[in-house]
């Protein structure tokens, strides 16, 4: 995320709820979907994605957008 400029920029990450298979740890997706609030209400994170889709891809030739 970046409010400012790339000086203050810092990672966030989602999780993502699916009824499907998830691809192998480490791999890249492309994930379709929803803002939800998450079902494991025990959980610090209160929304999700949930995925209507997700979908193994290669790794991008720049994989950060700045």
């Amino acid at each position: 995320m970046i409010s400012c400029c790339a000086v203050d920029a810092h990672p966030v990450g989602l999780g993502v709820v699916t009824d499907g298979t998830v691809p192998d740890e480490g791999r890249w997706v492309r994930v379709t979907g929803a803002l939800a609030a998450n079902p494991d209400q025990s959980a610090d994170a209160r929304i999700v994605i949930r995925a209507a889709s997700v979908q193994a891809i290669q790794q991008p030739e720049d994989p950060y957008e700045y």
